[in-house]
């Protein structure tokens, strides 16, 4: 009988040790996938903020020359191919505030001066909302 009793702990043991286990490597799998997102996440913040920065230089260039026939070709790549990540992750304000600043990207051409100012205006407070997800000297801010 006392056999049978052993028999039997050992072998809920070895169950209950089992579920022990899937449960932490399915722990550690989520652990995993959770900081992989968390990278992209991050290195997307980054290759926007960038991106703004170039258009933001081009318009400040358009501005300090107060040139109205120049149309300052503004990018938009890095936002289209990241904008889903950011939208997942990003507080509402601030995707509204950077889909703000991209939106003059889809303008045929800003040549108007008010456009231009406008424009970069919106590009300025969509970097500075954005700013706080990327980190210091271009590296990726910690967002957990």
């Amino acid at each position: 009988m006392a056999a049978l009793g052993s028999t039997l702990l050992g072998g809920g043991l070895t169950i209950v040790g089992g579920f022990a286990a899937t449960i932490f490597i399915r722990w550690l799998d989520d652990r995993r996938e959770d900081r992989r997102e968390d990278r992209q996440f991050r290195a997307a913040a980054v290759l926007v903020d960038d991106e703004m920065k170039a258009n933001l230089s081009m318009l400040q260039a358009s501005v300090n020359n107060r040139s109205t026939d120049y149309a300052p070709e503004l990018q938009s790549e890095a936002y289209q191919s990241h904008r889903l990540i950011l939208a997942l992750r990003l507080p509402r304000d601030v995707q509204a505030s950077v889909a703000r600043a991209y939106s003059w990207t889809q303008v045929p051409d800003v040549q108007a001066y008010a456009k231009v100012l406008d424009a970069r205006d919106e590009t300025e407070a969509g970097r500075k909302a954005l700013r706080p997800y990327v980190g210091e000297k271009g590296r990726p801010a910690r967002t957990s």
